[in-house]
């Protein structure tokens, strides 16, 4: 059952019915404001699954344009008020506790956290297993039901490392609620630090290991053969394996940033000026030395990939820190 919310902004919205289904992909929003570009990522994750569950997670007060409401109604995307979750223990905690700036972008650096803690009860409260989630500058290419094998090997949490020191969750695999629980109450214990969600992660690795949180290929094995992990930074790594990591399995990469952010520039707040062919300063690895071409699949949707010494390899999303996402729908 869904029902209709008029008023000022008039949203479909899920009656909390939630359909069983091996796969779920989720999107999450805080704050009173949706993006125009929204819609972009929501076609484009249906356009690959078709079937698979969609949810956007928002503030009730939210403000849809037309556009994305629109979106939300065609893609038969659900979405889910923070307001309707019961808040746990640890994400109260957070609140009381963290140091995380509040003020600047509307709250940016701690709004960026606190979604996990909602995604973290949506998970719990309605028992899903292997959620993605997406953070909504990202463009997804691959029909997930195809890689759920894999992603079932991780056991917990796999995410996308672009340096020893640092994870990018704009795509992150979450085998089931626990494993995200685990997480949040690391996040919620650390509160106070002023680290943010991408620095946390890497203390948690630290602490539990890879049975807890491990890596997403973000390059063919290839790329390390013939060059050293190093960003233009001074980052390196003793363990390049790890940013190759089951890519036997996938056969494609994952983008942290680096790749949307050569591709399509960085977010024209940091700079207004054209940023096509940014290099991020921290990845270990350079998008310079790739070509990139786009392929058709079997049903016509252009993809994109990476083309290194004359092997192909899919790209199974783009994380566009432009926010420019219209150039790269499929």
């Amino acid at each position: 059952m869904r029902r209709m919310w008029v008023g000022l902004v008039a949203i479909l919205w899920c009656s909390h019915i939630i359909v069983a289904n091996h796969y779920s992909i989720v999107f999450v929003h805080l704050g009173t404001q949706l993006p125009s570009y929204v819609r972009y990522a929501l076609e484009q994750a249906r356009l690959f699954n078709q079937t698979a569950p969609i949810y956007l997670i928002a503030n009730r007060e939210v403000v849809v344009d037309a556009q994305n409401r629109q979106a939300i109604s065609d893609q038969n995307v659900d979405v889910i008020w923070c307001e309707d979750l019961e808040i746990s223990g640890h994400h109260r905690e957070f609140l009381k506790s963290s140091s995380l700036d509040n003020s600047s972008r509307d709250g940016f650096w701690r709004k960026a956290t606190e979604r996990l803690f909602y995604l973290d009860e949506f998970m719990t409260q309605y028992g899903l297993k292997n959620v993605f989630h997406l953070e909504y500058d990202n463009m997804l290419y691959v029909d997930l039901s195809s890689l759920v094998p894999t992603f079932e090997t991780y056991g917990n949490i796999a995410a996308t490392f672009d340096n020893d020191r640092r994870c990018i969750l704009g795509f992150v695999y979450i085998a089931h609620p626990y494993a995200l629980t685990h997480l949040m109450k690391f996040f919620a214990k650390h509160a106070n630090r002023g680290f943010n969600d991408m620095q946390i992660p890497v203390l948690y690795l630290q602490e539990f290991g890879r049975e807890y949180i491990d890596y997403l290929p973000i390059i063919p094995p290839s790329y390390a053969q013939h060059n050293v992990l190093q960003s233009s930074s001074g980052h390196t790594t003793r363990h390049a394996d790890l940013y190759f990591n089951k890519f036997c399995l996938f056969d494609s990469i994952f983008d942290a940033a680096a790749l949307g952010q050569y591709l399509g520039g960085i977010d024209p707040r940091n700079d207004p000026r054209n940023t096509v062919g940014f290099v991020n300063e921290t990845c270990l690895f350079n998008p310079y030395y790739f070509s990139y071409i786009w392929l058709e699949d079997d049903l016509q949707r252009k993809v994109p990939h990476i083309v290194y010494r004359n092997q192909v390899f899919r790209i199974n999303n783009l994380h566009v820190h432009s926010k420019n996402l219209l150039a790269f729908k499929s």
